[in-house]
């Protein structure tokens, strides 16, 4: 009778359901629960038998293994019920075909399979092929934050950019890609607002014409270079 109250599989959980997952997969959460409960404590008791389950240990490997804000674990019947809020970075790191969740110090969080289209998110595209794992930095802290605080400030003017190219083996290199299709070239190493001056005193005077530039390059000095399609 212990026998069969330990080890029938009526007494295990069978399905998992997560709600709330944003960047990270749904699916992603399941493998890394099934993953959690499985084997057997003290070699004897399945890790998923409906009473003997622990939710405290599923929460901390999940928070530990991802980066939520929330979760809220709910077992019904034998479905176990995954509610989970995440910590959301708005950075994707694009390297060739592979996008990247990373966080404001340049860190990967995850792997994205896609993005969706109502995700509003800033785009880095790296000019370099790399496939970096969970935890690895693909930018150092003091470059990202310069990178955001960009974008912020050209959001702020009457400017529109919608992705940022980089090569994190060169230092002085900065895309800054634009809505109406032209980009602007900036070096990270020199203060942000001297160059932002140079681009908008540019850009409000009287023979500007943006619609017709290839780019703008502010990295150098006092002088401002530009390129016609």
């Amino acid at each position: 009778m212990i026998g069969f109250f330990l080890f029938t599989p009526l007494l295990r959980l069978k399905t998992y359901r997560i709600d709330g997952a944003e960047f990270i997969g749904a699916d992603v959460i399941e493998r890394a629960a099934r993953a959690s409960l499985a084997g057997r404590k003290m070699l004897v008791i399945p890790k998923d038998h409906l009473f003997f389950f622990s939710e405290e240990q599923l929460s901390q490997t999940l928070f530990d293994q991802f980066r939520l804000d929330r979760l809220d674990v709910e077992r019904q019947g034998r479905e176990l019920h995954l509610r989970v809020a995440e910590k959301i970075s708005r950075v994707v790191w694009q390297a060739g075909e592979h996008l990247y969740v990373v966080d404001e110090y340049g860190i990967v969080l995850n792997e994205l399979d896609t993005l969706a289209e109502d995700h509003a998110v800033t785009m880095i595209r790296s000019l370099r092929e790399e496939t970096p794992a969970p935890g690895e930095r693909v930018l150092d802290a003091k470059t990202m934050s310069y990178l955001l605080d960009l974008l912020l400030l050209l959001r702020e003017g009457p400017l529109n950019p919608v992705s940022l190219e980089v090569d994190s083996t060169e230092t002085h290199f900065l895309r800054v890609n634009m809505e109406d299709g032209y980009a602007v070239f900036f070096d990270p190493t020199v203060p942000m607002n001297e160059q932002l001056d140079r681009l908008v005193d540019m850009l409000k005077s009287e023979s500007a014409n943006p619609s017709s530039y290839e780019y703008i390059d502010v990295r150098f000095g006092e002088r401002v270079y530009i390129k016609n399609r």
